[in-house]
């Protein structure tokens, strides 16, 4: 099914249309009565969806920035997005990395170039894939299931500060930047 809204909303209020489309426009077109099987369009199916994930690629050993800020939490500075502050977990061997941030679900982090989505109240899952693109620089692409929503943010770490550079890739303007410094972890 394809929804289409011929109008537009400021960045952010989108949950207003998602309403709609899970009390309205859903229940509206949902049957009681299942499609019949058809064991070929489901293999089709599983093929395009497994297209679409991107291939999975080996997650190269962590280097030691990560496994140095795993655990510590950055104080973001005020910021337009509101976010006070960023923890990221980080383990050898793993394919997959958490972000935690206050007010928020942990967002599990795909290292294997496969996003890995978290459920978010109020919205439609997000995904999220990162990568070392140096020591010191994570890559971490962002996007909303379902929506046209995609970001790409570049964490650049000095010791105990962390910039973050968030580029928009639908919508353009300039880069945002976010400034954070490690904060004293209480037991």
């Amino acid at each position: 099914m394809v929804i289409v809204f011929t109008a537009s909303l400021s960045a952010g209020k989108e949950a207003v249309l998602l309403r709609l489309v899970n009390d309205y426009i859903v229940p509206a077109v949902l049957s009681e009565d299942p499609l019949p099987t058809n064991p070929q369009a489901f293999s089709r199916l599983e093929a395009l969806i497994q297209a679409a994930a991107g291939s999975q690629l080996p997650v190269p050993a962590l280097p030691q920035t990560a496994l140095d800020i795993t655990g510590k939490t950055f104080r973001l500075d005020p910021n337009p997005l509101g976010w006070k502050d960023m923890t990221f977990t980080f383990q050898p061997n793993s394919d997959t990395a958490v972000l935690s941030m206050s007010a928020s679900p942990d967002l599990e982090i795909g290292l294997d170039n496969r996003y890995r989505l978290t459920e978010t109240p109020g919205s439609r899952p997000v995904g999220l894939r990162g990568r070392w693109l140096a020591p010191d620089e994570f890559e971490l692409d962002y996007i909303i299931l379902g929506d046209f929503i995609e970001s790409v943010g570049r964490f650049k770490f000095d010791g105990s500060q962390m910039t973050l550079t968030i580029t928009n890739m639908n919508f353009g303007g300039p880069p945002m930047k976010l400034h954070g410094s490690i904060t004293e972890n209480k037991p």
